[in-house]
């Protein structure tokens, strides 16, 4: 009798363990699949490197760099980064074949408004589904050449340093 107990003992704790095993690659399957692992790398829209197609109506070659803003007119962080996002809107004075374009959920209406209200100049606004770029985090900022390829990006509302660093960039000091 004792034999038949471990053995059912035995097997309990197989069948816990294999289960455990099974539910645990399920988990990582579905959450951390490589290729949305590596396209979230720190949360950024856009990897350097990254070919950017997919952001509708924004055409990269007419310009040598475009700086893509995502935002959010609800996000206290973007309010925060509004002042930074002014100075480089003003950084076109400096690299005149620069564009930027705003990409957000919110209707075009609504975040022209809310550029406008901030005085921030942009030469395009789109309206984008965050989840199909795995935005984690607004602000977002994407930096891409003129051939349409993702050269830096930042998630998140950038420290002082970050933003002279990318002030630097686009005045290519």
């Amino acid at each position: 009798m004792a034999d038949v107990r471990r053995s059912i003992e035995t097997l309990a704790h197989v069948v816990f363990i294999v289960s455990c095993v099974g539910l645990t690659a399920i988990v990582v399957q579905k959450h951390v699949s490589p290729s949305e692992a590596m396209r979230a790398q720190e949360g950024v829209p856009f990897r350097p490197g990254q070919t950017v197609q997919s952001i509708p109506e924004a055409s990269f070659d007419s310009a040598d760099q475009s700086i893509v803003l995502f935002v959010k007119s609800t996000c206290q962080p973007c309010s925060d980064s509004m002042p930074f996002f002014k100075r480089i809107s003003q950084a076109r004075r400096i690299a005149p074949r620069m564009q930027i374009i705003a990409a957000s959920s919110d209707l075009p209406e609504i975040t022209d408004a809310y550029l406008q209200a901030n005085e921030i100049r942009v030469d395009r606004i789109v309206q984008i589904n965050p989840e199909e770029y795995l935005l984690q985090a607004t602000p977002s900022i994407v930096i891409v050449d003129g051939r349409g390829v993702a050269v830096t990006s930042w998630s998140g509302a950038l420290s002082r340093s970050q933003e002279s660093s990318l002030l630097r960039k686009l005045s290519g000091s």
